[in-house]
């Protein structure tokens, strides 16, 4: 009994899958132009990374360039002090009547000893001199450096502006082309299920990525709607760092919610666990691994009863924030890195307004 139901339900599935992919040359058509459409919106995500990588390196390369012009110009306005202090010394006779008292020694010894102190006075002078022309040069390449970087910021927010409108046009085509799949054949989840699973245990990417897609679990087809991994309010976010005023400013990878202990952690999206450990200046963390080159990293959580390759459901609480107090700031520190780069994690998962989100201004000190 239990062979015939198993032959029933294989044959249920061959047939299906021939219905979805040759039903008709126009059905055909249809998969194909999606799977266009899905590569096309994988190659606008990676880009879209890698220019929002670009513009965190280009403000971290801005602050500094910053800094080394409020260092100059203070260098500067001390060199030119003292510079003024020594002229007006000069001018108002101590200086003139200094060198007379040198050159009018009758003593050898004495008139070598004072035009070596002289000569040495001179050099300084002149090194003063010398190096404050360089901080000149200095602060002026600076001054460059700085308005070419402004420009070039302007330039990396136009343009991901403008790639964020291509992946909204791209989705939107990619959902008319899957909305008329869905309309052609018969719905049933329970056989796209199977489908997937069956594209999982083969490998099969293509099929994977349509039947996720059918069952709206594909990530690359839900930009801003992810599961949040806590509801609780953003503290630091994802952008630029600075420890202290006058520390240098760091990359913030992520985003750290102001969780108390003991507070849920959900995953994101469906994927599997593909790390589970302590990482040093993290604490013990959890990385999930959601296909297509996402990955989630959750730190500072418990690790009760989780195991390398298990599998977790999107908005599942696998785990809890844990105390830390040996670290600057408790609470869930979240990463999510796309392609391999780190990304801002508010372009995937759902906002919410009680998120209360801090990085409108990127640096933030901790207290």
């Amino acid at each position: 009994m239990n062979k015939i139901f198993f032959f029933s339900w294989t044959l249920l599935v061959h047939l299906y899958t021939m219905n979805l992919q040759a039903a008709s040359p126009s059905n055909a058509r249809l998969i194909n132009e999606w799977k266009k459409s899905d590569n096309q919106l994988y190659k606008i995500s990676l880009k879209e990374t890698k220019l929002t990588n670009q513009k965190l390196q280009l403000e971290l390369a801005l602050d500094q360039t910053s800094e080394n012009i409020k260092q100059l110009t203070e260098f500067i306005s001390e060199k030119r002090d003292l510079i003024l202090r020594r002229i007006r010394y000069l001018n108002q006779g101590s200086g003139s009547d200094f060198l007379k008292n040198l050159i009018e020694s009758s003593n050898p010894g004495e008139l070598d000893r004072n035009m070596k102190l002289y000569s040495a006075a001179t050099q300084s002078d002149l090194g003063l001199i010398q190096q404050y022309n360089k901080d000149i040069s200095k602060l002026k390449s600076e001054q460059r450096n700085y308005a070419h970087r402004i420009s070039k910021l302007k330039i990396l927010k136009y343009d991901l502006q403008k790639q964020a409108e291509i992946h909204k046009q791209e989705l939107k085509r990619k959902n008319e082309i899957l909305s008329q799949i869905k309309s052609r054949m018969k719905l049933n989840s329970t056989l796209w299920k199977k489908e997937l699973q069956l594209a999982i245990k083969n490998k099969n990417n293509s099929k994977i990525h349509l039947y996720q897609s059918l069952l709206n679990k594909n990530w690359l087809d839900r930009k801003g709607q992810l599961t949040a991994p806590s509801h609780h309010s953003i503290k630091y976010g994802f952008g630029a760092i600075k420890f202290s005023p006058t520390s240098p400013t760091l990359p913030f990878h992520g985003i750290l919610f102001d969780s108390p202990a003991g507070a849920p952690v959900r995953a994101i999206a469906d994927g599997s666990i593909v790390w589970l450990g302590h990482i040093d200046g993290l604490g013990d963390t959890v990385i999930l691994d959601h296909g297509r080159d996402l990955h989630s990293l959750y730190a500072r959580v418990t690790l009760a009863k989780l195991h390398l390759g298990d599998m977790i459901e999107e908005g599942t609480i696998f785990g809890r924030v844990a105390t830390a107090p040996q670290f600057i700031s408790n609470g869930l520190y979240f990463e999510l890195r796309e392609h391999g780069h780190p990304t801002n994690p508010l372009r995937w998962i759902l906002s919410k307004p009680e998120f209360l989100q801090k990085d409108s201004s990127p640096l933030e000190y901790i207290q």
